[in-house]
């Protein structure tokens, strides 16, 4: 799983706005009981749940740290600015990159996890099933 640190910046009725390292703002489709503006908590994804940036709302961009050609599908390394770890991107196909080369990908709300401290994670709300809509 791939973690960055995110603070929250809005909530509502099962919803959570959080900031991005890169100051970007995505509402996610979690329980907001108990969670307060301000806290500073963190997003998980998996590489295979994130996206082309093509296709995605919101999206962070980094270099090229190292491409893994698997034969059925590539995973990418990549240093995002302003956190500390390269998250991994994996895509079910050959994905034409150099190492050193600018790379953005796509962050799907529905597919994103939010934990406080302690890594607990926050319960997905009903609106998961459903579509997300920011209040």
């Amino acid at each position: 799983m791939n973690f960055l640190p995110v603070k929250v910046t809005a909530t509502a009725i099962e919803q959570v706005q959080v900031e991005l390292p890169n100051r970007q703002q995505i509402w996610l489709p979690v329980e907001s009981r108990g969670v307060q503006v301000g806290a500073n908590m963190s997003l998980g994804i998996r590489p295979e749940h994130l996206l082309p940036s093509d296709i995605a709302d919101v999206t962070l961009e980094g270099e090229v740290q190292v491409v893994e050609q698997l034969g059925h599908e590539t995973q990418i390394h990549i240093q995002i600015p302003a956190i500390r770890q390269n998250l991994v991107y994996r895509q079910n196909d050959v994905v034409l990159v150099e190492e050193g080369a600018t790379f953005a990908i796509g962050l799907p709300p529905e597919r994103c996890h939010l934990f406080r401290g302690g890594w607990q994670r926050m319960s997905s709300s009903a609106s998961r099933a459903g579509c997300l809509r920011p209040p």
